[in-house]
């Protein structure tokens, strides 16, 4: 399921801003400012998710994507965010900075050693994988978890038994694209370049004439 936000703009505010330039070229240069603003969204929705949720811009970018920007009786920038699995609402927790933590309890239990012999060993129990979420937040322990498929996922069992076991979620970046300080900073920020972008480019234009 993918999320979206939507910004409007006004045509006629638009096309008085680019009426000094001919006919031939004012479509195309609202077009660049749209394109050059949605640019800069992209990477401001990034960055504020970067900032926000303690996630790596190189996982967030493959999920944000720009609808080509409309022209018509209204202009608009849409930007979506999809999951990063078709289908899927929530992500593993392993992209979270995902670790062991060791239990706070100590067990004498016995081992076997590679030459056959039993031994006591004292052995950390009751732990599991410790993750963070947001920054600014101390990292979490969720207990029984632990980390396989070489490292790139976080189990826990089911059952008392060894199987079955099931992958640890949590949310997905069109969850973190959805949050409300998040979605605003973006808005304003569109709202803010987009008649600065279009300015620059009309005076680039007249400079050209």
């Amino acid at each position: 399921m993918s999320i979206k936000i939507g910004v409007q703009f006004n045509v006629k505010q638009v096309q008085d801003q680019v009426g000094r330039l001919k006919a031939d070229l004012q479509d195309k240069v609202i077009a660049q400012a749209l394109g050059k603003t949605a640019e800069k969204a992209r990477a401001e929705m990034t960055r504020q998710i970067t900032r926000e949720f303690a996630i790596k811009a190189k996982d967030v970018r493959p999920s944000i994507y720009i609808d080509r920007p409309r022209m018509g009786k209204v202009s608009m920038i849409t930007i979506k965010a999809f999951p990063s699995k078709k289908g899927k609402r929530s992500r593993n927790v392993m992209l979270f900075g995902a670790r062991p933590a060791p239990g706070s309890e100590k067990r004498r239990v016995k081992v076997k050693l590679p030459d056959g012999r039993w031994v006591m060993r004292v052995v950390s129990v009751g732990g599991g994988v410790s993750v963070k979420i947001r920054k600014g937040e101390s990292r979490k322990v969720i207990k029984g978890a632990f980390i396989g498929n070489k490292g790139r996922t976080v189990f826990m069992r089911e059952g008392d038994g060894r199987l079955p076991i099931k992958g640890v979620q949590t949310i997905d970046v069109p969850q973190m694209f959805n949050t409300k300080r998040i979605n605003e900073a973006v808005v304003r920020k569109i709202l803010q370049d987009f008649p600065r972008e279009l300015n620059r480019l009309v005076a680039y234009r007249l400079s050209k004439l």
